[in-house]
């Protein structure tokens, strides 16, 4: 991971910098007030680490194994599906600045982000939003 750190690579995983959420699936998912800690984190119980960045892990549609037209509705993801998300979000802000280097898009991710726990949800939104402009 340092290597590809030091190439100038953005390293996403599921380590000490993020944590996934869920919203229950009668709320609506871009209110940030809906969203609570996923069911492993509240499992663990304790205190969450300060400054982690929160992204939705449950509630997701994807490509079935069971057939090539076929899909399957998941209520509850797992940390690994933090990752690609954060990964996207971050591809969607080197579309518009690639510029950006990963000191700046990890602040800009919790500068933009909406306050949650100790850290914040990240709002794609505002994230592109910033990234267009920062240097």
């Amino acid at each position: 991971m340092r290597d590809a750190e030091e190439s100038g690579l953005i390293v996403v995983h599921c380590g000490t910098r993020i944590d996934g959420i869920r919203c229950p699936i009668e709320s609506d998912r871009e209110v940030p007030a809906n969203y609570t800690k996923c069911y492993y984190r509240e499992r663990a119980g304790g205190r969450s680490p300060e400054g982690l960045i929160y992204a939705p892990i449950d509630n997701c549609t994807t490509a079935s194994y069971e057939g090539k037209a076929d899909y399957i509705f998941w209520g509850e993801g797992g940390l690994s599906w933090a990752a690609p998300y954060l990964a996207g979000v971050i591809a969607l802000g080197l579309q518009v600045n690639p510029n950006l280097n990963a000191e700046t898009v990890w602040r800009l991710l919790r500068e933009t982000g909406d306050p949650f726990d100790r850290g914040v949800i990240v709002s794609p939104p505002q994230f592109v939003e910033r990234a267009t402009t920062s240097k």
